[in-house]
């Protein structure tokens, strides 16, 4: 797959994971839970940063997790 190819589908695919855990932080149920999410969201932010710098390594990551979905 060409790069610029697999950094488009990466993005989607990080702003999908960003939302999914955004429905699950309004599904949270007890404060423990909402840590969790929070800490995933975090992570998921950290992450989309860099694949909008185009790293590779991230790139791959996300395409290799989601497409498990």
């Amino acid at each position: 797959m060409v790069n610029h190819v697999k950094l488009e589908i990466a993005i989607q695919l990080i702003a999908e994971k960003i939302a999914d855990i955004y429905e699950e932080k309004k599904q949270a149920k007890s404060p423990e839970e909402l840590q969790i999410v929070e800490k995933k969201l975090e992570e998921a932010y950290d992450e989309k940063e860099h694949i909008a710098h185009g790293e590779l390594k991230f790139i791959n990551k996300i395409i290799k997790e989601r497409g498990k979905k």
